[in-house]
C-alpha cells in the first residue's frame, strides 16, 4: 500500500504540470487513510530514494565530499544493493521504513549513507 502511494505521489510530482495543491491533497489522502506515521514513512523513503538516485553511478571525490562521505576507492561506482528495515518509536506511533544500501562495484563494500 505504502509503495503504491509513494509511486503515485512521485509520478504526480515529476509531471511538468505538477502543482503544490496536488502534493497537499495526496499527502492529506495518505494521512487520512494511514495516519501521520505513514506520512513520515513516505517522506523518509522519498528522501532516501532521492539520495540514492544522486549517488548511483560513478562518483568523484568532490561529489562525495560535498555530502561528507569518504570514498572507498579512487573512483567509486555505486549500485543499489539491498534495503535495510528501520523503525523509530515516536510520540505519534511506530514509524517503519527502509533505507537503501549501496554497493561499490569496484570494492564490493556495502554502505548506507544516512
Amino acid at each position: 500500500m505504502k509503495r503504491r502511494i509513494a509511486v503515485f505521489l512521485d509520478a504526480d510530482i515529476k509531471k511538468e504540470t505538477f502543482s503544490f495543491d496536488e502534493l497537499v491533497i495526496r499527502t492529506k489522502e495518505v494521512f487520512d487513510k494511514n495516519g501521520m506515521p505513514a506520512v513520515i514513512t513516505l517522506i523518509l523513503e522519498w528522501m532516501d530514494g532521492d539520495l540514492c538516485d544522486s549517488l548511483t553511478g560513478v562518483q568523484t571525490k568532490e561529489s562525495l565530499a560535498s555530502i561528507n562521505v569518504k570514498p572507498c576507492c579512487k573512483t567509486p561506482y555505486f549500485v543499489r544493493s539491498s534495503r535495510e528495515p528501520r523503525r523509530i518509536d515516536s510520540t505519534i506511533g511506530k514509524i517503519k521504513f527502509h533505507w537503501m544500501r549501496l554497493k561499490c562495484k569496484k570494492t564490493a563494500r556495502n554502505r548506507s549513507f544516512h
